[in-house]
């Protein structure tokens, strides 16, 4: 019995792990159908299966109808895939119902599989001639009607390489074909065929198939080199413009081939002009490296002739006007740097142009129209048909700018150690004082502090525009300790000024003293005495001022007839610059003194004037009229007429005598001692 059950025991154990096995198995296919669609194939056929999808591409499985999977590339007969559609081939698919199953939501449709058209071979047998015969097949799933086209390619360069086609033929898909094609149109040069098939479906779809040889196919004998010197090239080292003229050459020809390749080949220009159209230009860069250029005239869709020319952007011989843009020289120079041979330099200006020749290396100097926008061009000729050009464009003016310097004299006497000048000059201008540049503001405004040296100093402003023409302006500043300000208040020659205060003041004082000892001994108050010194002090500053302004004049006129007529050509035979400077500075001190003094006595003599009227109008309405005796009547008029008495007949009577205060004018009692009114006393 345990026996028995011992053997069941087993018999389950190998039943679980073969059901394991099984459910491992189909775990995948579980986990995969998640949506299921299923398709019917009506008869057995090669067939298409497009998958329609969105987002990622789902993982599906295939069961045909006899039960068989296809879930891997592998597993299809052909497997493609795009950006939302999936493509699933069989060949010789059964009838039935098609069951597909994805990992995520997804239609399928199904199609008839049409194979692709191929070419299954191409061949070439070598050249005869002008002649090359080739061997060619397609194949499609059943025999076809379709067109082919051979193109050959060329190789060994990469001007004007489109394909030329060499033959359009028809046939049937699925046989061989041989072709013998007819080369004698293609230029010398080295060539690849191609084969290009293509089937037009009822629906006007085209299919199509290509192939290309691997052997190359050599082509000589074809084409004339032809005469470089027929192309006429001019090469504008300004701007980089290439000029192309071909009119020169007398091939005949239905349309011109123009191609312009860099130092390695790569293509920067093409055209096709008709035979009408002989001149053309195109941009070079020409940090690029040198250029070739390829004509190639084209008579029935062949080339007879290829003209080939290499232009060097950097030739052996070079021109350069260097003259500026902005000038004031009327002439030009253009410097050239040729070899031993002699070369034509045509130079043109507007309408004017004049041929030079020149050789070696040198300068040639052309004369400029004064004004804006000479156009200049220079053109030399290295080799028949190859010439450079340069370009500038050149204003001249000939006006010098113009320097302003504000409340400054071309000559200053002064003391201090440094000078400020302030002006303005051109607003394109660059100046410089004493050789240093000074920065200019706004609208051409300066102003800059130079420092003096003892004795004569000369600053020199230069003003140079963007014409190059320059203007200056010297200014001269004689620094010294006897000196003024830089308005030049005093000069060299003058009195020493504190010696003329402190003798102005001393005898100023000296006066002060005696009119104030004069109103004590007259026994004048303190307020009468020093109202009289203030009236004294501005008629002594005038008296002073007149004075020292007369003596000033007085010695500027006599140095003024010193130097004046003859005696100024004795002054300057017989004496030193420095001494004449001298005699010239301490006679324009003298005038400034005295105009000075001048101005400060007018002025005193206002203040002692106005002194004298105020104390006129305070001293006239001081005195009190006279008043009858106490206790009298006046005498009243009867009008009658009384007789005169004579004096002599009049007894003489004492009259009571009426006293006034000097200083506050009230009047005071006859015998008192003291004014009653501001104390002053008698």
């Amino acid at each position: 019995m345990s026996l028995q059950f011992e053997k069941r025991k087993k018999n389950i154990g190998l039943a679980i792990l073969v059901m394991a096995i099984l459910s491992w198995g189909f775990l995948p296919l579980q986990a995969l159908a998640l949506e299921t669609v299923t398709v019917t194939n009506e008869v057995q056929r090669d067939i298409s299966l497009v998958i329609f999808y969105e987002g990622a591409q789902p993982n599906v499985m295939v069961t045909d109808p006899n039960g068989k999977n296809y879930g891997g590339k592998e597993d299809f007969t052909g497997y493609d895939e795009g950006e939302t559609t999936l493509y699933l081939y069989l060949e010789d698919a059964p009838a039935g119902e098609y069951t597909i199953s994805g990992d995520k939501k997804f239609e399928c449709e199904i199609y008839d599989w049409t194979k692709p058209l191929s070419v299954e071979s191409f061949t070439m047998d070598p050249m005869e001639g002008d002649s090359v015969k080739v061997h060619t097949k397609a194949t499609y799933d059943e025999d076809t009607y379709f067109d082919w086209y051979i193109y050959a390619q060329r190789t060994d360069t990469q001007l004007g390489n489109g394909r030329m086609l060499l033959t359009q033929t028809s046939g049937y898909t699925n046989r061989e074909d041989d072709t013998t094609l007819d080369v004698s149109a293609l230029p010398d040069g080295t060539y690849t065929l191609s084969m290009e098939a293509v089937i037009t479906l009822p629906s006007e779809l085209e299919v199509t198939a290509s192939a290309t040889l691997d052997k190359e196919l050599t082509i000589s004998g074809h084409t004339q080199p032809g005469d470089e010197s027929k192309i006429d090239l001019c090469l504008n080292l300004t701007d980089g413009i290439l000029e192309l003229d071909w009119s020169a050459i007398e091939d005949t020809y239905d349309q011109m081939y123009v191609g312009i390749a860099a130092a390695d080949g790569t293509p920067l220009y093409e055209n096709t002009f008709e035979r009408n159209i002989q001149k053309d230009t195109a941009n070079i860069d020409l940090a690029g490296g040198d250029v070739t250029v390829v004509l190639r005239p084209i008579y029935r869709e062949s080339f007879a002739a290829e003209y080939t020319r290499l232009v060097p952007v950097k030739p052996a011989v070079t021109m350069s006007i260097d003259t500026p843009e902005a000038t004031g020289d009327l002439m030009m120079s253009v410097h050239y740097q040729a070899g031993s041979e002699t070369i034509p330099v045509r130079i043109s200006m507007g309408e004017k142009s004049e041929v030079y020749r020149v050789n070696g290396e040198g300068d040639l100097s052309v004369p400029l129209e004064l004004g804006d926008n000479n156009e200049v061009e220079v053109r030399y000729t290295v080799a028949a048909g190859l010439s450079y050009s340069v370009l500038k464009t050149i204003t001249v003016q000939n006006l010098p700018p113009v320097i302003y310097l504000y409340g400054v004299e071309d000559r200053i006497l002064t003391s201090d150690k440094k000078v400020t000048l302030r002006g303005k000059t051109d607003l394109d201008a660059k100046l410089t004082v004493n050789g240093e540049a000074v920065e200019l503001l706004e609208g051409g405004a300066f102003q800059i502090e130079v420092p003096l040296e003892k004795g004569e100093n000369l600053v020199e402003l230069v003003s140079e525009n963007t014409y190059g023409i320059k203007a200056t302006r010297t200014v001269q500043v004689i620094c010294g300790d006897g000196y003024g300000s830089a308005t030049g208040d005093a000069g060299k020659g003058l009195p020493n000024k504190w010696l003329m205060i402190g003798g102005a003041g001393l005898l100023t004082f000296l006066i002060l003293v005696l009119v104030g000892l004069r109103g004590h001994k007259k026994g004048y108050g303190i307020v009468r005495m020093l109202w009289a010194l203030l009236q004294t002090v501005p008629f002594l500053a005038m008296l002073y001022a007149a004075g020292g302004a007369g003596y000033a004049f007085y010695r500027y006129q006599t140095m003024t007839d010193t130097i004046r007529g003859n005696d100024l050509i004795s002054v300057l035979e017989t004496g030193t610059y420095n001494q004449i400077t001298d005699t010239l500075m301490t006679r324009t001190a003298w005038k400034n003194m005295g105009t000075r003094l001048m101005i400060v006595a007018w002025i005193c003599l206002i203040v002692w004037i106005v002194l004298l009227v105020i104390a006129n109008r305070i001293g006239g309405g001081s005195k009190a009229p006279e008043m009858p005796e106490a206790g009298g009547l006046p005498e009243v008029d009867t009008g009658e007429a009384q007789p005169t008495p004579d004096p002599e007949d009049v007894p003489t009577e004492e009259m009571p005598r009426m006293r006034y205060c000097p200083e506050c004018g009230a009047e005071v009692d006859s015998n008192g001692v003291f004014c009653g009114n501001c104390g002053h006393k008698f």
